[in-house]
């Protein structure tokens, strides 16, 4: 399948999300809501539920 330069951007904006909340993670060890949040919505942009799962997956994890 091949995908269009606006779809590459919103497939890699949900992973790049998720690791920028991880980050912050690491950083001030709090979860930081606002950031999964957007890279759910990413997700749910791109069309890709797997991605949206992997999401919800590392933010129940820095949320526990």
């Amino acid at each position: 399948m091949t995908r269009s330069p606006p779809q590459l951007r919103h497939d890699t904006a949900p992973g790049r999300g998720t690791m920028h909340a991880w980050a912050l993670f690491d950083v001030e060890d709090t979860c930081v809501d606002a950031v999964f949040q957007a890279a759910l919505r990413a997700a749910h942009a791109s069309a890709d539920p797997p991605l949206g799962s992997h999401v919800l997956a590392f933010w129940a994890i820095a949320a526990y």
